[in-house]
């Protein structure tokens, strides 16, 4: 494996490096080809199309009334008032408000991927993850990525690269996600995850027949996948 070597990650600052490694072989993403030609008008500008956004605000639609009810310490659910276009009746429209979180997607110094399994309440089955949590109050989430990824899996960071920061749900939830590439250090000796969570170590191409094979299935882990082979952190199969 052939790595380029970045000095310990600093308080404070991300690391700026790329890593490329032979052992688990890399890829590129090719758009397809139309079998049709393509008319121009069915394409937005993506610039003007910011500029008119950000702007020049539109009057509609508006947002009337809002009002907020705590449910737990996590979570408050949010109801919005929204009205359309001039004289229509406004609609209410429900959103879940909660923390930011983080999802890491590490490399360890043998090539391998950290996964995590664990019983999910909400779809009522376990499922397996990338290492992930809230970020805490007054915590930065690069900090977050590298607890997270400890408690879980046992695996220090050597260097945290921030992938992007994104909606998760913008039809129901109003929090956004962090989604980080890690280098790690050796594995803690003697590592026992946290109770309920179980740890499991996948090649990269492992990792990607879980997802063809629907048992990796978490659209936040695949899209924080998509972001690190688009940045050249990481390729799940074929060659450069």
């Amino acid at each position: 494996m052939t790595w380029r070597r970045q000095p310990p990650h600093i308080a404070g600052e991300l690391p700026i490096c790329r890593v490329t490694s032979t052992a688990i072989g890399s890829t590129s993403i090719e758009a397809p080809k139309p079998s049709r030609p393509v008319l121009a008008s069915r394409f937005i500008d993506a610039s003007a199309l910011q500029g008119a956004t950000m702007n020049r605000p539109e009057p509609w639609p508006r947002i009337t009334r809002t009002s907020k009810s705590r449910i737990s310490p996590w979570v408050t659910l949010t109801a919005r008032e929204v009205e359309f276009s001039s004289g229509t009746a406004s609609e209410t429209y429900h959103s879940v408000e909660t923390f930011d979180y983080v999802v890491v997607l590490a490399i360890s110094p043998e090539g391998l991927v950290p996964l995590v399994r664990q019983y999910r309440p909400a779809v009522e089955d376990f499922t397996l993850e990338l290492p992930a949590g809230l970020i805490d109050p007054g915590e930065q989430a690069a900090s977050s990525a590298a607890r997270e990824l400890l408690e879980e899996t046992g695996f220090p960071s050597r260097a945290v690269h921030l992938l992007g920061v994104n909606k998760t749900d913008a039809g129901r939830l109003s929090n956004r996600v962090h989604s980080f590439f890690i280098e790690t250090e050796a594995r803690i000796p003697g590592f026992a995850p946290e109770a309920g969570v179980e740890t499991l170590l996948a090649s990269p191409p492992e990792l990607l027949n879980m997802i063809m094979g629907g048992l990796f299935d978490a659209q936040i882990a695949l899209g924080t996948l998509l972001l690190a082979d688009l940045q050249g952190h990481l390729r799940l199969r074929g060659s450069p």
